[in-house]
């Protein structure tokens, strides 16, 4: 019954490269750190979100997800390679009946962002939330007996509607500030600002820290 939400953490040393040229490595991978924990403190809040589950890379240590309702898994331990054969793996392993995909560089991301898309979830099959350009997917809520092929990376967004529309199942499509608004280039940055509103308390402790 319910919705189990899925984090995919990628390793910290190799995430949000494209960082490094306005950032230093201790500064970009305490910002990785500090977005994955407001993600995750609004999903573990959130009462239509029943666990948490993450899906992480090498440097993420258990202390960081000591919380009775999450499972972690390591990367290393699912015998797969790239995000969307971990995301399969985990999918395999889910209890839940419908399940949110979801990552951890959402800053933004908000009780209601997450209620919309449950919302969504009970009037169709899968509900599809892009980045800010529409170009990527940075959410996908589905039914877990019945899951798709998984397309994250470059145009993904494009890829996921085609494949749920051969499918057959019902979606919608979502765009919501919380749920679009992704940190990915030193231009993102300027999004951020310990008074910048909506912006997740970890992640704003963080803007002081380094601005």
């Amino acid at each position: 019954m319910g919705t189990e939400a899925i984090v995919p953490l990628k390793s910290v040393s190799s995430t949000k490269q494209r960082l490094t040229a306005a950032l230093s490595e201790v500064a970009r991978q305490s910002l990785v750190k500090a977005m994955a924990e407001d993600v995750l403190s609004q999903l573990r809040l959130h009462p239509g979100i029943d666990s948490v589950s993450i899906v992480c890379g090498d440097g993420w240590s258990a202390e960081q997800f000591a919380d009775p309702t999450t499972r972690v898994w390591h990367e290393s331990t699912l015998g797969v390679n790239g995000l969307n054969g971990v995301l399969t793996a985990a999918l395999k392993k889910a209890e839940s009946d419908s399940v949110l995909l979801i990552h951890g560089d959402l800053p933004f991301l908000q009780r209601d962002d997450i209620t919309t898309v449950l919302s969504a979830a009970s009037r169709v099959d899968v509900v599809l939330c892009s980045d800010q350009s529409g170009v990527g997917t940075n959410a996908l809520l589905m039914q877990r007996e019945e899951p798709m092929v998984l397309s994250f990376g470059e145009r993904s967004f494009a890829r996921h509607c085609e494949t749920v529309t051969a499918l057959g199942a019902s979606w919608e499509a979502l765009q919501s500030a919380g749920l679009a608004t992704d940190i990915d280039t030193p231009e993102d940055l300027a999004l951020l600002g310990p008074e910048a509103v909506g912006l997740g308390m970890r992640t704003a402790a963080w803007c002081r820290d380094n601005r």
